[in-house]
């Protein structure tokens, strides 16, 4: 029988162990896990995950229990040929702690079943040589849940050692994706965060700053500036740590620094004024700048740093597109946005039949164009009041929303008014007189 089978290989594991120095010869079993712990005290007895400095993979028994029979005794509770798969995967563990399993439904979930089910999540123990469901959560699709679940990127990750973490990496509809954080305290699982986007691999964990700690890092970028396939992305990150005060996962904002010198924090804080007004690319040289002075050590000025680091990384990543100049602009780089302009007349730019505009890919999403020039261009404007650049390319903006504008010509005169020898810009608010 598989349980006696079972048995049986639990005793020899256990005799296994007692040999003298064979741990230490023996290779660890391979287990899926990309993260690690940050060092931190081991917390209590009822702790279910791994504690740092003592994080393990499973040990050699749960690692060689067969899970033939949790499948079979899962599968047996579902609708038939409700997935394309089930999974289950030996947990990380504390040093002490009772082995535990996930199994995770894989692959589609069948829509021609009625009721749909959702994908699963459930969590398991061996008592004797039973199987025993601790919990169990239903992803459901309109908490973020996934209509497919990728196998091979749903896995255990470590957040803080206080439960077992876990991450669900799915897809919705043709090319939407779902993300799902969830966290198991040894009694109950619960939704930690989500995410529904349109492209999968959009939630991911990492270290962001360094520290050793996890963070949860969200993208919420919009890839519909024009057409999903034009490139075009309006980058934007939300980033979650843990917070053990509140026992939820807390975001993680750009802050102002107080009581360091001023060569830190000035340039810091100019910096994450920046980067609140868009100006990526100049937030990022000033961030840097204090790091290198401080020399690190400033938990303010570590997330200020990643936050920006992030974000400005991603917006470089975009510049190559076929049509840069709007992800210049989402960089905050209003010079190079206008240097992309500069190869047309004034009255080549401010016409409907611009050469910039009637790209077959742009044509159909001006009014959208528009709105994101104009609306980045003012957020610009709120931190850098004398930014030439910026005035030209939202009063562009405005004209392709309507070439009576008053506010276009006031933007586009006050952008020759701060640089009177830039004959792009005399040029333009003399067409537009």
């Amino acid at each position: 029988m598989r349980h006696s089978r079972m048995i049986q290989l639990i005793v020899l594991a256990l005799l296994l162990a007692l040999l003298p120095g064979l741990a230490a010869c023996a290779p660890a079993p391979s287990v899926a896990r990309t993260n690690t712990l940050a060092p931190a005290e081991p917390t209590a007895a009822a702790v279910v995950g791994p504690a740092p400095g003592e994080v393990q993979p499973p040990d050699q028994v749960p690692a060689t229990v067969p899970t033939e029979d949790l499948i079979a005794q899962v599968e047996a509770g579902l609708p038939k040929e409700a997935y394309t798969g089930l999974r289950a995967m030996p947990l990380m563990v504390a040093q002490g702690a009772p082995p535990l399993w996930a199994v995770i439904s894989t692959g589609r979930r069948n829509f021609e079943l009625e009721p749909l089910p959702s994908h699963f999540l459930g969590i398991y123990a061996l008592a004797g040589d039973a199987w025993q469901e601790l919990a169990r959560m239903d992803l459901n699709s309109d908490a973020g849940g996934p209509d497919y679940v990728e196998d091979e990127r749903c896995q255990q990750v470590a957040i803080e050692p206080g439960r077992v973490w876990f991450e669900v990496q799915g897809g919705m509809g043709a090319h939407g994706g779902s993300f799902q954080l969830i966290s198991f305290d040894g009694q109950a699982l619960r939704l930690e965060a989500s995410l529904q986007s349109p492209s999968p691999g959009m939630g991911r964990v990492r270290d962001l700053d360094g520290d050793g700690q996890m963070e949860v890092v969200l993208d919420q970028s919009d890839p519909y500036v024009f057409c999903y396939a034009c490139g075009a992305r309006d980058v934007h990150y939300q980033v979650l740590r843990w917070d053990a005060a509140r026992g939820k996962l807390a975001e993680v904002s750009l802050q102002a620094l107080a009581g360091l010198p001023e060569s830190v924090s000035t340039p810091a804080n100019r910096a994450v004024a920046l980067a609140r007004a868009g100006l990526w690319k100049d937030a990022y040289a000033l961030i840097q700048q204090a790091k290198d002075v401080a020399g690190g050590g400033n938990a303010t000025l570590n997330d200020d740093c990643a936050l920006i680091k992030l974000h400005a990384e991603a917006l470089v990543a975009t510049l190559d597109i076929e049509y840069p100049l709007i992800q210049q602009v989402f960089y905050g780089d209003y010079a190079a946005a206008v240097d992309i302009m500069r190869q047309y007349r004034p009255e080549e730019i401010f016409t409907a039949e611009s050469p910039l505009v009637t790209d077959p890919m742009v044509q159909p999403f001006v009014d959208s164009l528009s709105q994101h020039l104009v609306h980045s261009a003012t957020n610009a404007l709120e931190a850098e009041p004398e930014l030439a650049a910026a005035y030209f390319v939202r009063g562009w903006g405005e004209y392709l929303a309507d070439p009576a504008s008053p506010q276009a010509r006031a933007d586009v005169a006050q952008a020759a008014r701060l640089a009177p020898d830039d004959a792009l810009y005399t040029g333009s608010a003399t067409l537009l007189k």
